[in-house]
């Protein structure tokens, strides 16, 4: 535990960094806030393309944690572990259940920091899912899985979302400081790195049909609300 508690606080410790990317030195101020309209986990694939500035990158990787989903995330993750008793090393009880939760804690952070700032701002890429909201089911699932490989660079092109798959390798070489030794070879790594891939496309399919679902189980006598962004589960991707 006292490892995982270390890479949490480099993490920290390397956030004043990243963010001095956002810094105008002709300005030598920050800029203005991130715009809560383009920091969303998901916008609308149709919606006239708005690139985001290195501090929104941030905002959109910080969400989960800002909204506290991270937590529960972890929490159901250490459960799935738990049942399958992956990693073995782990142990089982509320000691092994206790170690799970913070190693999911910790793989989603650095994922998160990974995944969905770093990266992206150094290969100009965007980390927000594109929802496509209409059309047959099987196409907007497979649609919703695809985007694990396919993103939008900051022009606006499409490209090979090389951000969420190094995020995923990053994030899970990491791990090996803090998972059970008999997991810390390549063969350990890259089976987290495809799990947390996994978990992305999971994290998509419910991005992509949750406002369907809000939907149909929004009392009648409801007034519409304005498009509220789907609970954020992905993980690791």
């Amino acid at each position: 535990m006292s490892r995982i508690l270390i890479l949490l606080v480099a993490l920290g410790a390397g956030t004043p960094g990243a963010l001095a990317q956002s810094f105008d030195p002709a300005q030598g101020a920050l800029p203005d806030a991130p715009s809560a309209t383009r920091v969303q986990g998901t916008v609308a694939r149709d919606a006239p393309y708005v690139p985001l500035t290195p501090r929104e990158k941030f905002a959109v990787a910080t969400l989960r944690t800002r909204r506290g989903s991270i937590f529960l995330l972890a929490g159901f993750q250490a459960g799935f572990s738990q049942a399958v008793d992956r990693p073995e090393g782990f142990g089982q009880g509320a000691d092994g259940y206790g170690r799970r939760y913070g190693a999911a804690l910790a793989d989603n952070f650095s994922f998160d920091f990974f995944g969905r700032f770093a990266f992206p701002v150094l290969l100009h890429q965007d980390p927000r899912y594109f929802r496509a909201g209409s059309g047959p089911a099987g196409s907007r699932l497979k649609y919703a899985v695809s985007r694990i490989l396919v993103t939008r660079t900051d022009s606006g092109g499409r490209t090979f979302n090389s951000s969420q798959v190094m995020g995923s390798l990053f994030s899970s070489a990491l791990a090996n400081a803090y998972y059970p030794e008999e997991d810390r070879d390549a063969a350990g790594t890259f089976s987290r790195a495809g799990s947390r891939l996994a978990w992305a496309a999971a994290g998509n399919i419910l991005r992509e049909f949750w406002p369907d679902i809000r939907h149909k189980i929004r009392p009648r006598n409801q007034p519409a609300t304005p498009s509220q962004s789907p609970p954020d589960s992905s993980v690791t991707h």
